[in-house]
């Protein structure tokens, strides 16, 4: 199974259930949304270490679209979504999707599934939405109850832990600026 990774303390809960179940997870870093580019690297390295840690395999982006994903943030309906969470959530699924097809996986999930910051229920229906369009299976579990634990492990392996979803938006939010 491929999973889309946002960053090392999701995913190492994550990656502990999946294997729990009898799955050996691939993870894939791809989150164009994380701004600014400092913020990207950090969460990159993060995961990079969960790799020699746990020796689960990441596949990482080669690219950082971060203009495709600010104008599909800034104007999610003339892409074809409701809001920025739902445009962003899309983009990364569907990526991740493509890389799943390309490397002959039939199933897919996201670690976003673990965190109570995001829209799990919008998380699953676009999840399903490109499952369906791309002939895939998403794996969907709410594993919500293994974040502070997942936290708790990142803190103890001195990982970076984000303060913000990563996004531009989510930050002048956090804030308490106007977006």
């Amino acid at each position: 199974m491929l999973v889309h990774a946002c960053c090392a303390p999701c995913s190492i809960y994550t990656v502990k259930y999946w294997r729990s179940l009898g799955i050996e997870p691939v993870l894939f870093f791809f989150n164009p949304n994380i701004h600014p580019y400092s913020e990207y690297l950090s969460r990159r390295q993060a995961l990079e270490q969960l790799e020699q840690d746990d020796g689960v395999r990441i596949i990482f982006a080669g690219d950082y679209p971060l203009t495709r994903f600010l104008k599909g943030a800034i104007h999610p309906q003339e892409t074809g979504f409701g809001s920025r969470c739902e445009f962003c959530y899309g983009m990364r699924l569907e990526a991740t999707a493509e890389i799943a097809c390309d490397a002959g996986f039939s199933e897919f999930s996201t670690t976003l599934l673990i965190s109570p910051y995001q829209q799990h229920e919008l998380v699953i229906a676009e999840g399903m939405r490109v499952a369906l369009a791309g002939n895939l299976i998403f794996a969907q579990a709410d594993l919500r109850p293994g974040f502070r634990e997942s936290q708790n492990e990142a803190r103890t392996r001195g990982y970076y832990r984000q303060k913000y979803c990563g996004c531009l938006f989510s930050e002048l939010d956090r804030r308490g600026l106007p977006v």
